[in-house]
């Protein structure tokens, strides 16, 4: 489990990466925090996208059974119902899937699909393929994250949240509000720290001076 404030960060910095891949025409197709990486600085700690080795072009990601079993979409394993009418599968809903499981699990500590009572990969492949998974007690999170989450976990594609949809929803853009706020408070209390830093050199130089002057008197 990781701090609320931290995993708001964090869920919103996926949805860029993600925003970013598909802008070039790539579809990631094993998101999953195991491929999701930390840098923490001083100032800040940045989650960054991670391990691109089943990532494919949007127009030639067609294989079957690509990805990790906890977060492959239902069109992925087998349930022709969920496949397009034409055959195949739309790869930008795999990666929405792919990112709800990965919320889920930040947010509660466990696998969404999972069956309690038998851990096997056909149990919980067989909860994907029927949308069954294990909804938490009210209160337990965010209504709001929530419901953006069961959106994402839709086996339906066509139900499914679009990322469109997902930068739209109420949960995301009250999060973004707060960190555009966030972000301008930081720049302000980094330009407060440039002008108090460039004070402090101007009356240096002025000391300096002073200095100068002084000594020059004295030697006259």
């Amino acid at each position: 489990l990781i701090r609320w404030k931290i995993f708001k960060r964090w869920a919103i910095q996926i949805l860029k990466g993600l925003e970013y891949l598909h802008s070039q025409d790539i579809v990631y197709r094993d998101l999953k925090p195991d491929n999701c990486l930390v840098v923490d600085t001083k100032q800040k700690k940045t989650l960054k996208v991670i391990d691109f080795g089943l990532s494919k072009g949007l127009d030639s990601a067609k294989t079957l059974g690509i990805g990790t079993p906890d977060y492959m979409a239902p069109e992925l394993i087998g349930a022709p119902s969920r496949m397009k009418s034409g055959g195949g599968y739309d790869p930008i809903k795999i990666d929405v899937f792919a990112m709800g499981v990965t919320l889920y699990l930040m947010l509660l500590g466990r696998y969404p699909f999972e069956d309690p009572t038998n851990h096997s990969t056909l149990s919980t492949m067989k909860n994907i393929r029927a949308g069954n998974f294990a909804r938490p007690q009210k209160g337990v999170i965010d209504s709001d994250a929530l419901n953006l989450i069961e959106n994402m976990l839709a086996p339906d594609p066509e139900k499914r949240f679009s990322l469109k949809d997902i930068r739209n929803h109420t949960w995301v853009q009250r999060e973004r509000e707060q960190e555009i706020l966030l972000q301008e408070y930081d720049e302000f209390e980094k330009r407060l720290q440039d002008v108090r830093r460039q004070k402090e050199r101007e009356e240096e130089a002025k000391r300096q001076r002073e200095q100068e002057i002084s000594l020059k008197r004295y030697k006259e």
